[in-house]
């Protein structure tokens, strides 16, 4: 581990290595990146009921790890600063936890009870989907002044990703730039893709 680092410091970050390794182990399909592999990490510890400084001291160790084999991580991407601002203003205790593709999943097989237009489907579908994959509040995609317009949703079919501009959000500040917003492939162990639903949602 890194110079300069106490003893005790050293050895809570080897159990955060080895807890996080053994936390990927498990999973059903791999991330594609290092981010977002951080980011399940942190949910999990969450719902585990790590207290906040626990949580802290093991994202520590797994970045301090990473740095010793050069990986540079994107300290701006978008769902490791809502991680951040969820673990420094607020005791895990106290965290309102976000959903989980378990959760998300039953919900959306039962779409159906609640809606029956095949259209109404597809866009409940195609929010819900892009909410969960792109951390977004569903007042960010609907319904709200920070809602996103039709118009800020790009998709083709040449590219798996889709790209959102989102102008405002309820965390935005004063004069704070447009932020574009990547909505990756679903994992393959995922049942519906949001990139899929929104080309489809396009294609009606």
């Amino acid at each position: 581990m890194e110079e300069g680092v106490a003893k005790s410091t050293r050895q809570a970050y080897v159990r955060a290595w080895r807890a996080f390794t053994e936390f990927l182990a498990k999973l059903d399909s791999d991330p594609r990146n290092w981010e977002d592999r951080i980011v399940m990490f942190f949910t999990h510890l969450s719902e585990k009921g790590k207290a906040s400084s626990t949580i802290r001291t093991y994202l520590a160790g797994v970045k301090a790890r990473l740095r010793m084999e050069n990986v540079v991580l994107n300290e701006n991407h978008y769902m490791m600063k809502i991680m951040y601002k969820a673990s420094a203003k607020r005791d895990v205790e106290r965290v309102r936890l976000p959903i989980t593709l378990e959760m998300l999943t039953p919900m959306l097989r039962r779409v159906g009870l609640v809606v029956k237009d095949d259209f109404e489907k597809l866009v409940f579908k195609a929010i819900f989907t892009t909410a969960y994959f792109g951390a977004f509040r569903i007042g960010e995609l609907v319904g709200s002044e920070h809602a996103v317009k039709n118009g800020n949703v790009v998709s083709s079919r040449t590219s798996e990703k889709v790209r959102i501009l989102m102008h405002s959000s309820k965390m935005s500040k004063p004069g704070q730039l447009p932020e574009v917003v990547v909505i990756e492939p679903a994992p393959g162990g995922a049942e519906w893709c949001p990139c899929d639903l929104i080309q489809q949602f396009s294609d009606a």
